[in-house]
């Protein structure tokens, strides 16, 4: 039977799991033909201020919900328009420290 029956969303313990992923319709093919369309799919890259991503969901076979996220643009230092094309690096290239240091301006403060 369904594992998170009559669970409300939040409740304590893993609802979901998230993947960062390149490639979403390449993905997208190979899990439709394994039998594992995406149960929601945000179609066109979603923004959440200034950070572009693509979301997908598929079901695992408990119906546990696996997102898929890929990342298209991240802001380091908003106020300056500095930003990371994520879609330009190589999927194992490291970010320099200096970009990883910067991040700490874009920081949001209690």
């Amino acid at each position: 039977s369904f594992i998170f029956k009559d669970r409300i969303w939040c409740d304590i313990g893993f609802a979901h799991l998230g993947f960062d992923v390149r490639g979403m319709a390449d993905l997208g093919t190979a899990l439709d033909k394994a039998g594992f369309g995406f149960r929601c799919d945000t179609a066109d890259a979603i923004g959440m201020g200034e950070t572009k991503v693509h979301c997908t969901y598929i079901d695992d076979p408990d119906e546990c919900w696996l997102e898929m996220i890929e990342v298209y643009k991240v802001p380091i230092i908003e106020k300056w328009g500095l930003f990371l094309d994520v879609q330009k690096r190589g999927a194992d290239e490291p970010l320099p420290r200096w970009m990883l240091k910067a991040l700490r301006f874009s920081r949001v403060k209690d």
